[in-house]
Order: structure tokens, then C-alpha cells, then sequence
């Protein structure tokens, strides 16, 4: 009778062992290196976002005045201002949300979304703009013989600003009045104030968005983490 030869269980994996505890051995040096290296790429990789990724939400300012037979618009009802909460990101698809003045400052146009146009903007404070005719909660005031509407925008007259979507730092000056009306100086008062609102916006308006809460360490650490 023969005998079968073969090779134990233990035979087998007793190599493999070795072999396992051989190499383990043989890496086992360099996993700090490997953990600290991972590390200093994590790292570097946050600082680099922290650097480059800003906020992608939008706000900017522009200024307007409005002048009818030689008056400016004042814009003293409280209801043609919206509350600070109209900045925060839960409005963002409200209309007035996206454009609005604030506080009762009547020259300051406060803008969070790239789109938004002149229209929307009075159609906001309950205003209607074309290009003969602006209507406002007072009256309607129609270009004719004795009397024109005129826009002039960024030092230029143009034919119409309601389609026109607000730039940031835009100046718009809208007049209605005789052939007399000495547009120059109407113009001229017009504020330059949105370059300051620009670079010094007030923490309590409109900082929800892209205010100065928004450029801290921290919102900028969020969002390098985060986007």
C-alpha cells in the first residue's frame, strides 16, 4: 500500500507568515513619514483654498438720484427700505431680496444678484420706469412737447434704463422737467458713495452675504473646508 505524501495546513501558511511579517517589518519605519507627509499635503491643500476660494454670493452698490420739475426725490416712506434680514442667503430668491435700498438712504442701491436690472429696482419700491414715462406712487410723468424724461448713466445720456442691468458703482441720474433743466448740476449730485460702501460695508446691513462677517478667518476657513 502507498503512502500519499502532501503538505500540513501549517506548512503552507507558516511561509506566509513569514513573508507578511517580513515586509510589515520592512514598512513599518516609514508609515510616520507617509502619515506626516499625508498631513502636510492636507494641509496645504486648505491653505491653498483658504487663499483662492471666495464667497459666491453677490454684493455690490450704486448710486441714483431722481428729480422731477427740479425736486428731488427724497424717498421718505419708510416702506421704499427693506430690513437687514432681506440680505441674508433665505432671500436670496425673493425679489426684493436681490435689490433694495436700506436704512433711508435714498443713493444707495444695495445689489445681490448679478442680473438684476433698473425695472426690477422700482418695481420694487412700487415705481414703473420706461423710456418716455415714469410713474411713480405720486403721479405719472410723460415725456412731451414742454416737458422730457431723461436718464443719463455713468456721465452719459442713454435712451432708457430699465432693461439695464445695474453695474456695480453705477451713478444713474433720472430727471423730468422743462428744456431748462440744467442736467449738469443735477448730475453732479448725484453721490459717489458706492466705491466707500463698497470697501467699508456697515456689519448690521446687508453682511450676511458678503459683508465683513464674511471675509473673517473663520468664514473663509468654512468655506475652504466646505465648497
Amino acid at each position: 500500500m502507498k503512502k500519499t505524501t502532501g503538505t500540513s495546513a501549517g506548512a503552507v501558511t507558516q511561509p506566509l507568515r513569514q513573508n507578511s511579517g517580513s515586509i510589515w517589518k520592512r514598512v513599518s519605519p516609514y508609515l510616520p513619514l507617509l502619515g506626516i507627509g499625508f498631513i502636510i499635503g492636507l494641509l496645504w491643500l486648505v491653505s491653498l483654498r483658504f487663499f483662492l476660494v471666495q464667497s459666491k454670493e453677490t454684493h455690490y452698490h450704486a448710486n441714483f438720484a431722481v428729480y422731477i420739475d427740479g425736486v428731488r426725490e427724497e424717498f421718505k416712506d419708510v416702506t421704499y427700505y427693506e430690513e437687514v434680514a432681506a440680505c441674508s442667503a433665505e432671500y436670496g430668491n425673493d425679489p426684493k431680496g436681490r435689490v433694495h435700498m436700506h436704512d433711508e438712504v435714498s443713493d444707495v442701491i444695495h445689489v445681490h444678484d448679478k442680473r438684476v436690472t433698473y425695472a426690477d429696482l422700482f418695481h420694487n419700491v412700487f415705481w414703473t420706469v420706461g423710456d418716455e414715462v415714469l410713474e411713480t406712487r405720486n403721479g405719472v410723468y410723460q415725456s412731451n412737447d414742454m416737458k422730457k424724461l431723461i436718464f443719463m448713466l455713468n456721465g452719459q445720456e442713454v435712451d432708457r434704463i430699465d432693461t439695464r442691468v445695474i453695474a456695480d458703482t453705477d451713478q444713474l441720474l433720472i430727471s423730468y422737467g422743462d428744456n431748462g433743466t440744467d442736467l449738469t448740476s443735477q448730475y453732479k449730485s448725484v453721490s459717489d458713495s458706492a466705491v466707500e460702501v463698497n470697501k467699508h460695508q456697515d456689519p448690521a446691513t446687508c453682511s450676511g452675504l458678503n459683508g465683513p462677517s464674511q471675509k473673517s478667518f473663520f468664514s473663509r476657513l468654512k468655506r475652504a473646508l466646505a465648497e
